[in-house]
């Protein structure tokens, strides 16, 4: 366990090997400071470095709703290399716990650098629960509810 304190721990130097970082949850005011390269702490320097090694930055931002400052302050990380990766869980491939949910979102973030998850589904384009109960005829699509239908030709 390291100290978020302690800007000398080896995460902090260039030279240390490092695969990726990710950082989750990430409150918007360290996400702030990552923007404006001022890190007080451990975690932002870490991601300062991740950032100016070009190593793989992945951010994990908590809050919503979000402001014009904070989607600025995102904007200005991902044009310096960060992927932003909103803590969203997926609804659509049938979790029924909440440990469930965020075991699902863990996977999607570790895929994101490389870490294929073995155990974990991957979307085919045909096979799930969600394709079957939001199925509709070829070309229909539902919008509104359920209210207005829209045609529309899909190609695959």
């Amino acid at each position: 366990m390291l100290n978020d304190q302690d800007l000398t721990s080896p995460v902090t130097s260039g030279s240390y090997p490092t695969t990726a970082v990710i950082i989750a949850p990430l409150a918007v005011g360290a996400l702030s400071r990552i923007a404006s390269g001022a890190a007080t702490d451990l975690i932002e320097r870490a991601a300062d470095v991740a950032l100016k090694e070009r190593i793989p930055l992945i951010l994990c931002v908590r809050e919503a709703p979000l402001n014009l400052i904070h989607i600025r302050n995102m904007a200005a990380v991902a044009e310096a290399g960060a992927i932003i990766f909103p803590i969203t869980p997926t609804f659509y491939n049938g979790q029924s716990t909440v440990e469930a949910l965020v075991e699902e979102f863990a996977h999607r973030v570790l895929s994101i650098i490389g870490l294929k998850q073995t155990s974990k589904y991957e979307w085919d384009g045909a096979s799930t629960e969600a394709h079957g109960v939001h199925s509709f005829p070829e070309g229909e699509a539902m919008l509104s509810g359920g209210t207005h239908r829209a045609r529309r030709t899909f190609q695959i």
